[in-house]
């Protein structure tokens, strides 16, 4: 691959999780071992046939088991391929599914065995990309999170609950909550009676 492509790549990996984990030493030789592939709308790509993992850069794909039901769709910074991490970690096979394309898609591959080797020295990296779902899922849960990236969703709930709560019954006519709401003057539902009466 063209050294002028490192960079570009570099910078959208930097972005997407696990990758946005790796040293930058280690993100700059994983991202000189890639290949870059464009797969047409309708293609099929055979996982049987390739050791890798696809990252893809535009486009969308969807996963579908052999019985025709959807499994997944992936689209930008979305990446797939872990069935084949698992066959290479136990020598088992995988449930199989097919994946087509479903928009023109430019995709990084990226090779099982190479980024395996590369990463065997670093555990907690390693970890980020564990062939079942549920070591990565735990490996993201590890992660110390600084408090501006918790936002809300690492928020005590007191601290995000609002404590003026209308309670009303199912049977109640509306008007009966916007005379509630009335009382309330800063009620997020105070906003929804004021609209409900502009409509009539």
């Amino acid at each position: 691959m063209s050294e002028t492509l490192i960079p570009n790549i570099i910078e959208f990996m930097a972005a997407v999780d696990p990758f946005d984990k790796l040293t930058p030493k280690t993100l700059r030789d994983v991202a000189g071992m890639i290949t870059i592939r464009y797969f047409g709308k309708g293609e099929v790509i055979d996982l049987q046939e390739s050791d890798q993992l696809y990252l893809l850069r535009t486009g969308a794909v969807e996963q579908r088991n052999l019985d025709g039901t959807l499994r997944a769709r992936l689209a930008a910074e979305d990446f797939f391929g872990f069935s084949r991490l698992t066959q290479a970690e136990t020598n088992t096979a995988s449930d199989p599914y097919t994946i087509t394309v479903i928009e023109d898609a430019l995709i990084y591959c990226l090779p099982i065995n190479a980024l395996l080797l590369k990463l065997k020295d670093q555990p907690d990296a390693l970890a980020h990309f564990g062939s079942h779902a549920q070591s990565r899922l735990q490996s993201g849960l590890n992660v110390v999170w600084s408090q501006h990236e918790k936002g809300l969703f690492f928020k005590p709930i007191i601290d995000v609950l609002n404590s003026q709560i209308v309670l009303v019954e199912s049977t109640q006519l509306f008007r009966l909550l916007r005379k509630r709401c009335e009382l309330m003057p800063t009620h997020p539902a105070r906003l929804l009676c004021k609209i409900i009466n502009l409509l009539g």
